[in-house]
């Protein structure tokens, strides 16, 4: 912890999705959602009127989780789950070797999500649990 109680940061990632391009793309490509997101994201998005733009936020969180961490490092996209809570940072999980580099190093992610019809963006920040990786 640094001097004034706050983790320091790793790494900082911000993503934009265009939702139509976004939802177009899934449309074209059916088997895209189920390569790009596991099950309880899916499930969070439903079948609503939100489906893309969540969908979308969520793949924004996963570009901007990569970005901050400087790379894939061998996980795939489904390895990383952005959960979805109503009114609550999103909970956030990743696996395969992005999740054992992640442990390693004593880091977290912090997700903040936003979308509307048109764009879906997010942010991403991985915090080292102390001064020492």
């Amino acid at each position: 912890m640094t001097a004034r109680g706050r983790a320091p940061v790793f790494g900082i990632g911000v993503d934009a999705v265009d939702v139509a391009r976004f939802e177009a793309a899934a449309r074209r490509r059916p088997r895209l959602v189920e390569r790009l997101f596991d099950e309880v994201e899916v499930q969070y998005a439903g079948d609503g009127k939100n489906r893309w733009e969540r969908l979308a936020a969520r793949f924004a969180a996963k570009e901007a989780i990569v970005k901050a961490a400087g790379g894939f490092r061998g996980s795939a996209w489904r390895q990383i789950v952005v959960g979805g809570r109503v009114n609550q940072p999103p909970p956030v999980s990743v696996g395969g070797p992005l999740g054992e580099w992640m442990a390693a190093h004593h880091l977290t992610v912090l997700v903040s999500l936003t979308h509307e019809r048109a764009v879906a963006i997010a942010v991403a920040v991985l915090q080292a649990a102390s001064e020492a990786p």
